[in-house]
């Protein structure tokens, strides 16, 4: 993402994240720095020590932040009835610019 980042040169609406490859904080200073006013930053996580820190720093560079949990199943076919199978949980944590 640093690299993709630097290539864009005018400010964004809306900023999506799918993991931070260990440069969470400068991403999300690249956020708040490039980010229009009434725009919002999305990051999504699978670990609870990844979403607890995003959380944390989202708290230092956006207003209204909000952490929600989201879980998925899929559907399997078992003696002809279909059982729920779970997938990990995603944590998605969004934050507004000012």
């Amino acid at each position: 993402a640093p690299e993709a980042l630097a290539e864009i040169k005018e400010p964004v609406d809306r900023v999506i994240i799918g993991g931070s490859g260990g440069n969470m904080e400068s991403l999300f200073q690249w956020c708040k720095a490039n980010t229009r006013p009434g725009g919002r930053v999305i990051a999504n996580f699978v670990t609870l020590e990844n979403a607890a820190q995003a959380t944390t720093l989202m708290n230092q560079y956006f207003d209204n932040v909000e952490l929600i949990q989201v879980g998925i199943s899929r559907g399997e076919g078992i003696g002809g009835l279909t059982m729920l199978k779970a997938a990990n949980p995603i944590f998605i944590i969004t934050g507004d610019v000012n």
